[in-house]
């Protein structure tokens, strides 16, 4: 399982934070995202977690030389755009080195279907 690092939205303005404060406070929002979806893993599967930095497209297509398969989902919103994908996914299919598996938005139950989380309250320092 491979969780990318990308700036997202936090409830701390990021103008009220140094870059360096910014940085630290998402990449542990990321960690804790990734550590919540590997603990959905099933026991009886191997899987490890990464952190990578950097356009989630570039990255993933980096370290796709080192997988033989990689799954991304899709965008999915509704029988015209279903078959859409958005910029990561398209950079993957387009440039991978291994094979990759687009799941439909659709797929949201099971062990490792992703769940909605709340914001994260402000962190202290």
């Amino acid at each position: 399982m491979v969780q990318t690092v990308s700036s997202g939205y936090s409830s701390t303005s990021a103008w009220e934070l140094s870059a360096a404060e910014f940085q630290v406070r998402e990449e542990r929002r990321m960690q804790r995202a990734l550590d919540q979806g590997l603990g959905r893993v099933p026991s009886e599967l191997e899987a490890k977690g990464q952190l990578l930095h950097g356009a989630p497209g570039e990255a993933l297509v980096d370290l796709s030389e080192d997988f033989d398969l990689i799954v991304v989902g899709s965008r999915g919103y509704g029988p015209l755009t279903r078959t859409l994908l958005g910029g990561t996914s398209r950079k993957l299919f387009n440039d991978s080195h291994c094979s990759v598996l687009a799941v439909p938005r659709e797929m949201s139950s099971g062990p490792l279907a992703a769940q909605q989380e709340a914001p994260d309250a402000e962190e202290p320092a």
